[in-house]
């Protein structure tokens, strides 16, 4: 999300920004918790946006003129771009992906998406194969369904929260495609299922992911 001082674009807030911070009280003001964010111009390349993006390590920038927001240049716009790429995925994929099993706690997969800056993981069994999927929406479900209370799992007060299992609250029916898929087929399951990251999966086997950031 964008923040505005009038019209124009001073920082945003998403999951990295939350991320980064250890002790976010729920009464923290908006200026507290933002980030820089890039503005874009409307007459500028995309090839200049996408490295805007890139190198401020964000989903999503407000588009200028004068100034003044006009719009938004997301990941997802970019991905269109690709959607007819016929490379192969196995020569954009990061393999040997991290991930966690079924019967470990929420709090190692809340650790390993902070470190890794990621919002989705794979979740395999001891076989390898792939057998579902968490994001950091069902971990911080979590922290506001116990007791009613707020999520202490963002808050940095972890010790207060329940160490559910993954297989608790992971989505067991995870998006995958194979090492043979293009890249167009990535971008374009990406599109059709609102998500982020594709797993690449061999004879059931986790062989690694994409992501809208390898996409871009």
């Amino acid at each position: 999300m964008t923040v505005l001082e009038g019209d124009r674009p001073i920082g945003f807030i998403g999951y990295s920004s939350l991320l980064l911070r250890r002790s976010l009280p729920l009464s923290a003001r908006v200026d507290q918790v933002m980030l820089p964010v890039p503005r874009l111009h409307e007459d500028m390349k995309v090839t200049n946006a996408v490295e805007e993006l890139m190198s401020a390590g964000v989903k999503s920038a407000p588009v200028v003129r004068n100034e003044k927001m006009v719009g938004v240049l997301s990941r997802i716009d970019l991905i269109k771009l690709v959607a007819g790429a016929n490379q192969p995925v196995r020569e954009v994929m990061t393999g040997t992906p991290q991930s966690v099993r079924p019967d470990e706690g929420i709090r190692r997969a809340e650790i390993l998406m902070k470190n890794l800056m990621e919002t989705t993981l794979p979740v395999i069994d001891e076989k390898e194969k792939i057998v579902g999927a968490i994001s950091m929406s069902e971990v911080l479900d979590v922290g506001w369904n116990t007791n009613g209370k707020p999520m202490n799992l963002i808050a940095g007060r972890d010790r207060e929260a329940p160490d559910v299992k993954v297989s608790g609250v992971m989505n067991d029916t995870p998006v995958t495609i194979s090492l043979d898929d293009t890249l167009g087929t990535a971008a374009r399951t990406m599109l059709d299922r609102d998500i982020a990251t594709v797993f690449v999966e061999e004879a059931g086997k986790l062989v690694g992911v994409i992501s809208q950031a390898d996409l871009m």
